[in-house]
C-alpha cells in the first residue's frame, strides 16, 4: 500500500467537529444533549439574504466567477470592510472573495513564508487550531504568543518582542478571540504595533470574523494604525455576521497580495459559489436589522450564561467582549469532582450530564500557570443555556453528595492533607445542601437557631438524607425547622460557599415555592429557637447575625426576579 505524505499524516483538525460527531453518535443512541460545541449562530440567514440566493439560481447566476469575486461583491465588501475600520483605502481591486474566511489563513501563510526554511509565524495560544495546523502544513514553524486570563486573554507585548527573530515573516491576531471571547483594544493594538515598527519584515495576518459582534468597545483594527494597513492582510466574512456559515463566503483585502491571493484561489477552489456571493452582496448592501438583532441576542446571552456560570461551584468566568464564547476556568471544579483535567471534565459532562462543550486543549496547548479551561458556544437558546449550566450544576451536586456520604461514612473523617489536587489547603468535606425562600406579605420567613455560643439567622435549609431528591430534601427540611408543608414551584439559584468553622465547601440549591399550610403540634428541631418573618429591610439590619453571606444573598436574587423552571433538573434527582 503507497504511504501518505509526513504532511498528511500531521495535518491537524478543527476539534469542535470530532466532538460534535461525538455528541451526534450519542444523540442516534437516544441521549439527550446540550451542545454548546459549534462556532456558528443558531439563527437562520436573513430572509432577504436567501431570496437573493434564490433569485441568482432562477436567473441562472450559478456558474464560475472570477477567481476574485464577482465585481459587485467586491466593491461591496471593500466599502463595507473600509467603514468598519476608519475609513481605510480599500478599494475593490485589493479585496478578494474566498470560499469562506478559513482558506486565507492557508494563503497567507503560503504568501509569506517559504517551506522548509525556518520561516515562524507567531499566532495566539489558546486560539482557534487551524493556525497552527496551517503553519505545520505550509512547512513553516509555528511560534505561540501565551494570552493569559490575568490579561483579559490578551498577550504581552513584551513577549512578543521576545518572540520575533529574524525569521519571523508573519504575525496571526484574531480579535474578538475564538475561543476566548477575548478583545484587543485600540491600546492594546498600539502597543503591538510599536513592536512591529521594529520589524518591517512581519506581515498580519487579522482575523476579524466577529469584527461585527463586538460588544466591550467599539471594534477597531490594527490596520488603522499608520504603518500597518499596508503590511496587514484583513480578514473577514459573511459567516458570523449574518448567520451565514453554510454559503461559504470570506473576503480578505491587502493591496499588494490580493493578486497573489486570487491566483491561489484559482489554483484551489477556482471561485467561492456564484449563488452564495449574491447572498453576500444582498447581506452586506441590504437591510441590517436581523443582523443587529443577533448581536443583540448575542449580547443578552453572554450576560445569562455568564451570571450562571458564575454561580456554579469551581466555576469562574470573565466576561467576553465579543464573538459568542465564554471560556471559563474550571481548575476548582476539576478538583471537585475528581477530574484530572479540563478533558476529563468534558467527558464526564458529556457522558455523566449531556452537556457537550470543548476543551483548552482543542485550542491548543495549555498555558502554563493559567490552570484549566473550557469553552461554551453561547450560540444557544436561553432555555439550552439555563438548562445546560443548571445540568452541570446538578452533576456537581450528585459527585459532591456522593463524595461526601463516602468520606463521610465508609471512610470515615477526613483528615488534613486530603484532595489537595483541588487546590484548597486544610480539610475538605464537600456537601450539598436546600434552602428555601418562602414569603408571606412581603415578609420572609428565617429560623433563629444556636450555633456553637451564639444565634443566627438562616432560611429553612439543610443536607440530603440518603435516596433523597431535591425537592423531597426542600420539603422535609422546611417541615422540620419551622412546622411549615412547602412545595417548591421555582429554582433561585445554586451557590457554592466555604463554611469556615468546620471547613465545608457546599452546594446550596435554593428554592422558592409556597406554603401549603402548618403542622400544628410539630416539634421542631432542637437548634431552632424561634421563628422569624422578616422585610428585606429588617433581615439586612441584622446582618450580623447570618449564618452565612448565602441568607442575604438568596433573598437578594429571589427579588430581582431570579427563579428558573423546576424543569431544568433531571426527573431522577429533582
Amino acid at each position: 500500500m503507497p504511504l501518505l505524505s509526513q504532511r498528511a499524516r500531521s495535518l491537524g483538525t478543527e476539534n469542535a467537529f470530532v466532538v460534535l460527531a461525538e455528541v451526534n453518535d450519542l444523540a442516534r443512541q437516544g441521549k439527550d444533549i446540550i451542545s454548546f460545541c459549534i462556532g456558528q449562530p443558531d439563527f437562520p440567514a436573513p430572509l432577504h439574504v436567501q431570496e437573493a440566493g434564490i433569485q441568482a439560481i432562477r436567473e441562472g447566476k450559478h456558474g464560475y466567477t472570477p477567481s476574485a469575486g464577482i465585481d459587485p461583491l467586491r466593491e461591496a465588501a471593500a466599502k463595507y470592510m473600509a467603514g468598519m475600520r476608519g475609513g481605510l483605502p480599500i478599494r475593490p481591486q485589493d479585496v478578494v472573495v474566498g470560499a469562506g474566511a478559513k482558506p486565507f489563513i492557508a494563503y497567507a501563510i503560503l504568501s509569506t513564508t517559504d517551506h522548509g526554511t525556518g520561516d515562524e509565524v507567531i499566532y495566539p495560544n489558546p486560539g482557534f487550531p487551524i493556525y497552527e495546523s496551517q503553519i505545520i502544513a505550509c512547512g513553516a514553524r509555528p511560534v505561540p504568543v501565551q494570552l493569559r486570563e490575568e490579561r483579559d486573554f490578551a498577550f504581552d507585548p513584551a513577549e512578543l518582542e521576545r518572540l520575533i527573530t529574524p525569521g519571523t515573516k508573519l504575525l496571526i491576531l484574531n480579535t474578538p478571540h475564538n475561543p476566548t471571547g477575548g478583545i484587543l483594544t485600540r491600546k492594546a493594538l498600539e502597543a503591538i504595533a510599536a513592536v512591529l515598527r521594529k520589524h518591517p519584515q512581519v506581515w498580519i495576518y487579522a482575523d476579524e470574523i466577529y469584527s461585527r459582534l463586538c460588544h466591550a468597545e467599539s471594534f477597531f483594527s490594527i490596520a488603522q494604525l499608520p504603518g500597518m494597513y499596508e503590511r496587514t492582510i484583513i480578514s473577514d466574512g459573511a459567516s458570523k455576521t449574518w448567520a451565514m456559515t453554510g454559503w461559504r463566503i470570506g473576503f480578505a483585502s491587502n493591496p499588494q497580495l490580493a493578486p497573489v491571493l486570487t491566483r491561489w484561489i484559482t489554483n484551489t477552489d477556482s471561485c467561492a459559489s456564484q449563488i452564495s456571493q449574491w447572498a453576500a452582496l444582498e447581506a452586506i448592501n441590504g437591510p441590517q436589522e436581523a443582523a443587529e438583532s443577533m448581536k443583540q441576542s448575542f449580547l443578552e446571552r453572554r450576560d445569562l450564561i455568564v451570571g450562571l456560570l458564575n454561580k456554579v461551584p469551581g466555576v469562574t468566568c470573565r466576561v467576553p467582549g465579543g464573538a459568542f464564547y465564554a471560556w471559563p476556568n474550571v481548575t476548582e471544579a476539576c478538583g471537585l469532582i475528581g477530574a484530572a483535567d479540563s478533558e476529563a471534565f468534558r467527558k464526564r459532562l458529556l457522558h455523566e450530564a449531556g452537556v457537550a462543550v470543548l476543551a483548552d486543549i482543542h485550542f491548543g496547548a495549555r498555558v502554563a500557570g493559567d490552570g484549566q479551561h473550557v469553552r461554551f458556544s453561547y450560540a444557544a437558546s436561553r432555555e439550552a443555556i439555563e438548562k445546560g449550566v443548571a445540568r452541570m450544576a446538578h452533576f456537581f451536586l450528585c459527585r459532591l453528595a456522593r463524595g461526601d456520604r463516602e468520606r463521610r461514612g465508609a471512610h470515615g473523617p477526613v483528615h488534613p492533607g486530603e484532595h489537595q489536587e483541588s487546590g484548597m489547603s486544610g480539610r475538605w468535606r464537600p456537601s450539598a445542601t436546600v434552602a428555601a425562600v418562602i414569603e408571606r406579605d412581603g415578609k420572609f420567613l428565617f429560623v433563629e437557631e444556636i450555633q456553637g455560643d451564639r444565634r443566627v439567622l438562616n432560611q429553612p435549609a439543610g443536607h440530603l438524607d440518603p435516596g433523597e431528591t431535591l425537592l423531597q430534601a426542600v420539603a422535609r427540611e422546611v417541615l422540620e425547622e419551622t412546622a411549615h408543608r412547602f412545595e417548591p414551584t421555582a429554582l433561585v439559584g445554586i451557590y457554592r460557599c466555604q463554611y469556615d468553622p468546620e471547613e465545608v465547601t457546599f452546594l446550596r440549591f435554593c428554592f422558592a415555592g409556597r406554603v401549603a399550610g402548618v403542622q400544628e403540634g410539630r416539634a421542631l428541631d432542637k437548634e431552632i429557637v424561634a421563628l422569624r418573618w422578616l422585610t428585606p429591610a429588617e433581615l439586612r439590619a441584622q446582618r450580623a447575625m447570618h449564618r452565612s453571606p448565602l441568607v442575604q444573598q438568596c433573598l437578594d436574587d429571589y427579588l430581582s426576579g431570579r427563579q428558573f423552571s423546576l424543569a431544568v433538573l433531571s426527573e431522577s434527582h429533582a
